[in-house]
C-alpha cells in the first residue's frame, strides 16, 4: 500500500551467513508499476539511497513491513536505476522491488504455510484481520481446546451440496432465533472447507460483530472489498468513502470468479448491523459466474422469516435458505461425550444417564447447553456425581442456569470480601447487559462506582470480572469485555426489570453519557465519534 514504511535487508559480503544484514529504510511510493518491458514491481523511495551512493548487496534481499501479524516480507529488492552521469548513484533514491504476491504466484511452494484460522482471517495487513481471527477463534476454540460440536450434519451437507451445484442460487441465507448456532455453523463450515486446501476455492469471511466493534457498514464493506480485490488481483482505493466502496463491492461481486475457481463470500450476523440497514449494501441480485454468497441473520421483530430478510436485502426470493432450531436430543448426548473425550467405564455411564436431564433443561438451546458443558469440562471425574445432582435440581432454560449459578456463588464461604465480589459481579453483569458493545475496565470502573455510590478500584473490577468469566469474552480493545451472547443480556435485563432496577442502570448510562459529551464539547472538538462516546443501552437488550 502506498505510504507503507518498509525496510530492505542486504548483505554486501561474499558470505552473508557470517554477518548481520545491512538495513535500508524506505517507503512505498507506488504500490504497483512496471519496468523493463512490463515487469511488475513496487516502487520504493529510500532517503538513505537519495542522500548517498547506490548501495551494494541488496538485490535479492527481502523488503519487510510491520503488520498486525508481525513482520512480513512484502517483496524482494530487484533493481536500483543507476544515474546516467554517475552510475554509483541511484536515480532519485528510487528502489524497485518484486512484489511478494507475484513471486508466490510464480513459485507457489515459496508461500509460508499458514494455519486454517490465518487463511480465513485474510492476508497479513487485511483490514479487520485481527478482529476476524478473534471471532473465528472464539467460535472454534475454548480454554480446553476445540469446542464440542454436533447435531448439524444435515445442515453442513446441505451447504456442501449447494456450493457444489452449478445450477443452485447464488445466495444462501442461514436464519434462526437468537442462540441457535448460526455463527458456529458458518465458522465450522468455513473451517472444514479451508482444511480441504482446495486451490480452486477462494473463501472470503467477514463477520458483523458488536462484540468486536466490527458492526459498522464501512468496516464490513472495506474488509470485503480488500479481500475480493486480492482474489481478482485488482487495485482499489482503501481511503474511499462508504458509497464508493459499496459501488466497488457491487462491481467485484458482479465479476466472474477467476478462471477455474469459485469465490465463496461469507458474511455473518447481518442482524448486528449498527446504525445502518443491511439492505443498503446493495448486493447484486445476480453475482458473477461461480460467485456464491452465504449470509446469516437472526430473526427479529421486523424480519421474522427468511423471506422477510431476503426482501429487505432485495434478493431473489427463490434463494436457498436454512432455518436453524435447537439441537436434537441425540446431539446433546453426543456433545456430553465430546466434552469429556476418552471417557469410559463409570464416567461414560454417568454421562449416558444424565443426557436426558440435560436435554430437559436446555431443549437443545446451544447457548444454555454450552454453559453446562463448560461446567462439565471444569469438573474432575470424582466431582461428576455432584454435578449431575445439581443438574437435576436446576430450573429449565438459560434463566435456570444463571439462577443456579448465582445460588452457587452465594453458597461459597460467607465472608464480607466474597459477598462484595458477588455483588460487584451482579452489578457488572447488569451494566454489560445494557451495553451496545464492549466496555473497557476503566469504563466499567466509572459506571460501577456510580451505581454503588463509592469509589471502586480497578483491582476490584477485575476481581468481579473473574467471577463472570464464563459469561464474557474479551473485546477488540485491550482490557475490554462484552457478554458472550445477547441471550445472556436478555436474561439479566429481565431480572433487572422484575426487580425494578432497570431504570437505575439506564440512568447511570445516561448521566455518564451526558457528562462525557459535555467534557468533549468543552475540550474543543465539535465532532463526537462513536468510539469516543460511552455505549448506551441497545434497543434489543433494554427494551
Amino acid at each position: 500500500m502506498k505510504g507503507t514504511q518498509v525496510e530492505a535487508l542486504g548483505w554486501a559480503f561474499r558470505n552473508p551467513s557470517t554477518t548481520d544484514p545491512q538495513t535500508m529504510p524506505a517507503e512505498i511510493s507506488v504500490a504497483r508499476t512496471s519496468i523493463l518491458d512490463g515487469v511488475p514491481v513496487a516502487q520504493l523511495f529510500s532517503p538513505q539511497v537519495a542522500a548517498g551512493l547506490r548501495p551494494k548487496g541488496f538485490s535479492g534481499g527481502p523488503v519487510l513491513a510491520g503488520t498486525l501479524a508481525g513482520c512480513v516480507a512484502v517483496g524482494v529488492v530487484r533493481w536500483m536505476q543507476p544515474d546516467d552521469i554517475d552510475p554509483t548513484r541511484a536515480v532519485g533514491g528510487t528502489v524497485y522491488a518484486s512484489p511478494a504476491e507475484d513471486i508466490i504466484a510464480r513459485w507457489p511452494r515459496l508461500a509460508p504455510r499458514r494455519t486454517v484460522l490465518e487463511e480465513l482471517a485474510g492476508e497479513p495487513g487485511s483490514p479487520g484481520r485481527a478482529l476476524v481471527a478473534g471471532f473465528l477463534d472464539t467460535h472454534l476454540s475454548g480454554p480446553g481446546g476445540t469446542l464440542p460440536f454436533a447435531g448439524r450434519t444435515a445442515e453442513l451437507a446441505a451447504l456442501d451440496a449447494w456450493l457444489a451445484d452449478p445450477e443452485a442460487s447464488a445466495y444462501h441465507l442461514i436464519s434462526g432465533g437468537a442462540g441457535t448456532g448460526k455463527s458456529t455453523l458458518l465458522t465450522r463450515w468455513a473451517e472444514t472447507l479451508a482444511r480441504r486446501s482446495d486451490p480452486a476455492l477462494h473463501i472470503v469471511f467477514v463477520p458483523v460483530s458488536l462484540r468486536y466493534d466490527a458492526a459498522g457498514a464501512h468496516h464490513l464493506v472495506h474488509a470485503l472489498v480488500h479481500r475480493l480485490a486480492r482474489v481478482h488481483r485488482r487495485r482499489h482505493d482503501p481511503t474511499a468513502g462508504f458509497e464508493k466502496l459499496r459501488d466497488t463491492l457491487s462491481e467485484l461481486l458482479g465479476r466472474p470468479a477467476p478462471p477455474g475457481t469459485t469465490v465463496l463470500v461469507m458474511v455473518d450476523a447481518l442482524d448486528e448491523a449498527d446504525g445502518w440497514e443491511p439492505g443498503n449494501l446493495c448486493l447484486p441480485r445476480r453475482p458473477g459466474k461461480r460467485v456464491r454468497i452465504v449470509l446469516t441473520a437472526r430473526r427479529t421483530r421486523t424480519r421474522a422469516t427468511a423471506q422477510a430478510w431476503l426482501e429487505s436485502l432485495r434478493l431473489d426470493p427463490g434463494s436457498a435458505t436454512t432455518l436453524l432450531g435447537g439441537l436434537g436430543e441425540d446431539a446433546v448426548a453426543e456433545l456430553l461425550h465430546e466434552a469429556l473425550p476418552g471417557n469410559s467405564g463409570r464416567t461414560a455411564d454417568i454421562l449416558r444417564a444424565v443426557a436426558p436431564d440435560l436435554w430437559r433443561l436446555t431443549r437443545g438451546d446451544p447457548v444454555t447447553t454450552a454453559l453446562y458443558l463448560q461446567d462439565l469440562r471444569l469438573r474432575s471425574e470424582h466431582d461428576l456425581d455432584r454435578w449431575t445432582a445439581r443438574l437435576r435440581q436446576a430450573r429449565p432454560g438459560l434463566v435456570g442456569y444463571v439462577e443456579r449459578w448465582w445460588q452457587d456463588q452465594k453458597a461459597l464461604p460467607d465472608d464480607h470480601r466474597h459477598q462484595r465480589r458477588v455483588d460487584d459481579a451482579r452489578c457488572l453483569f447488569g451494566l454489560l447487559a445494557l451495553a451496545r458493545g464492549p466496555l473497557t475496565e476503566g469504563e466499567l470502573r466509572l459506571l460501577v462506582s456510580r451505581m454503588l455510590e463509592e469509589k471502586v478500584s480497578g483491582d476490584r473490577v477485575r476481581s468481579a470480572l473473574g467471577l463472570l468469566d464464563r459469561f464474557t469474552l474479551p473485546g477488540s480493545e485491550p482490557a475490554s469485555v462484552a457478554l458472550a451472547h445477547p441471550l445472556l443480556a436478555e436474561v439479566r435485563v429481565r431480572e433487572l426489570r422484575e426487580s425494578y432496577e432497570l431504570d437505575e442502570y439506564r440512568r447511570a448510562y445516561l448521566d455518564w453519557g451526558r457528562e462525557s459529551v459535555a467534557a468533549l464539547w468543552a475540550s474543543g472538538p465539535r465532532t463526537v465519534t462513536r468510539r469516543r462516546t460511552p455505549h448506551r443501552a441497545s434497543g434489543r437488550s433494554a427494551a
